[in-house]
């Protein structure tokens, strides 16, 4: 799979893959690691084909501040590209909640991460302004492995006895549909 721009991706999949169902995710991926891994391929799953953003240098480091990223957005798209199970890969310093972005890949399921700092309430807010600019699908939320992340590992090369890692724990999914 090769990496493309976002601009071609809309093209390749009216002609190529008509009626099959699209899921889209994005996210940093940086110090690529076990979580990541996980979230896309269950993502991957949820559909035929599967879009993903890596997102760009500037928003990484607009987004988790200005040490980050620590690998860059070619090294991290080299790593995503190389996954058999996703099908399109681009990169963009564009939020993936832009309309523009949801709209041009037009997802039947959009893929969110469930974030650590966020209120059921704030999600409920998050995803209706989500399916606002959705013409179409559903958003499904994935819980994070809490106990693994790209800032643990970075603790854990600073304080070694502080890393905990348990692989088999399962991430959860939760669907919500657009209504028609």
């Amino acid at each position: 799979m090769n990496l493309l721009k976002l601009k071609e991706i809309p093209k390749i999949i009216s002609d190529e893959y008509q009626g099959k169902r699209v899921v889209f995710m994005s996210g940093a991926f940086d110090l690529f690691h076990y979580g990541h891994f996980h979230a896309l391929y269950t993502a991957s799953q949820l559909g035929d084909i599967f879009v993903l953003q890596i997102d760009g240098n500037r928003l990484v480091k607009n987004r988790k501040g200005k040490e980050r990223p620590f690998m860059d957005e070619k090294e991290r798209a080299q790593i995503i590209t190389s996954l058999k199970f996703v099908n399109f890969a681009f990169i963009s310093n564009t939020p993936s909640e832009d309309i523009r972005t949801l709209q041009m890949i037009n997802p039947d399921v959009f893929v969110r991460a469930k974030l650590h700092t966020e209120t059921n309430l704030d999600r409920k807010i998050r995803e209706k302004t989500i399916l606002t600019k959705m013409t179409r699908g559903r958003i499904v939320w994935l819980e994070q492995t809490p106990e693994i992340s790209t800032t643990k590992i970075v603790s854990a090369l600073i304080k070694p006895n502080d890393f905990h890692f348990n692989p088999r724990k399962n991430l959860s999914m939760k669907s919500t549909s657009l209504a028609n």
